[in-house]
């Protein structure tokens, strides 16, 4: 799964900081809906084209500070964003 392009992982609440953490190359993934998924494990993430985040209530402003050459990013449904999380990107 080395040249792996695209993933869906959402609704695997048995998926952790550590099984994603190396996916910094992967161009689309879906991480929906993950109760366990913090910053830590997507703070790296920063080249990806599209990435959905949705419904993750661990992930905060900091785990997406490093985002804004994101194509595609749905945070949809996690309280803990913020304004202050989002307004350095162009929009």
């Amino acid at each position: 799964m080395i040249n792996m392009q695209k993933l869906n992982l959402s609704e695997n609440n048995k998926i952790t900081n550590k099984g994603i953490k190396k996916m910094i190359n992967m161009e689309k993934l879906n991480l929906s809906k993950n109760k366990i998924i913090t910053d830590e494990g997507i703070k790296e993430m920063i080249n990806m084209q599209k990435l959905n985040l949705s419904e993750n209530n661990k992930i905060t402003n900091e785990g997406i500070n490093g985002m804004i050459n994101m194509e595609n990013l749905n945070l949809c449904n996690n309280d803990k964003i913020t304004n202050d999380g989002i307004k350095k990107w162009r929009i």
